[in-house]
């Protein structure tokens, strides 16, 4: 089943919007403007982690995975996001899609990162937020609504991101 799972992102991450290919598409995402939907994924402690966690800051949820070139390219700029933001209410969670999670942890631990990862063992998590490519990045407001998605990594976005997340930010909960 793992292998069918990696194959399926694989194909997402190489379709449509492409792993090389990205875009702030919030209006055209399902879930624009819409709560974040009610999925649990597994913290490395073996706790658990919800969108609604994070109500009453803004949320960063990235879904990446190890074997897909430009979510590690992610990485370093989701960390610098969270660094410069966290007092201030961002809260960033990368959700793994990765079938080995010491993979996935180690990556984590070699790029040092200071924001939350987190595993998607069956792939609803993934399922419920309709990721239709690798990487995708949800922003989520303080009240728990999807407000912006970037299908695909490109460093060019990098701006339009911190500026939406600022928004949000600035935001009453």
């Amino acid at each position: 089943m793992g292998r069918i799972r990696q194959t399926i992102s694989l194909v997402l991450c190489l379709g449509a919007f492409g792993c090389t290919g990205s875009g702030r598409v919030a209006a055209a995402h399902p879930l624009a403007r819409s709560p974040a939907p009610v999925v649990t994924t597994r913290l490395a402690s073996g706790a658990s982690f919800r969108a609604a966690d994070a109500k009453g800051k803004v949320l960063l949820l990235d879904f990446w995975a190890t074997w897909c070139p430009p979510c590690k390219a992610a990485f370093p700029r989701l960390d610098a996001l969270y660094r410069k933001h966290r007092a201030d209410g961002l809260e960033v969670v990368a959700v793994s899609e990765d079938d080995d999670d010491a993979k996935a942890a180690a990556f984590a631990k070699e790029a040092n990162v200071t924001f939350t990862i987190a595993y998607d063992d069956d792939g609803k998590a993934a399922e419920a937020f309709a990721v239709q490519s690798m990487p995708t990045s949800y922003l989520v407001d303080r009240r728990g609504v999807v407000r912006y998605v970037h299908a695909g990594y490109h460093p060019d976005e990098a701006d339009q991101i911190e500026a939406e997340l600022t928004e949000l930010l600035a935001e009453a909960p």
